[in-house]
């Protein structure tokens, strides 16, 4: 039995994904340093680290977080 989705399509999954804080529908993957610079009150801390992960950004309310630990609401 398969683990690992064989065609899991990171970036797919975050246009559906729901917001922790404001629940709109669809985050975008950032990089590191944009997430490094977001200011501390838009960071997630998620209960869970998941590895791998992707640092995303909600375009709506600004929450960054690690994706999909940021999914743990």
């Amino acid at each position: 039995m398969p683990v690992f989705a064989e065609n899991f399509n990171p970036l797919a999954a975050l246009a559906v994904a729901k917001c922790p804080r404001c629940h709109a529908t669809g985050l975008v993957e950032i990089d590191g340093e944009a997430h490094d610079k977001a200011p501390e009150t838009d960071k997630h801390q998620a209960k869970f680290h998941v590895n791998a992960s992707l640092y995303a950004q909600c375009p709506a309310c600004g929450l960054v977080g690690e994706w999909p630990g940021m999914s743990d609401h």
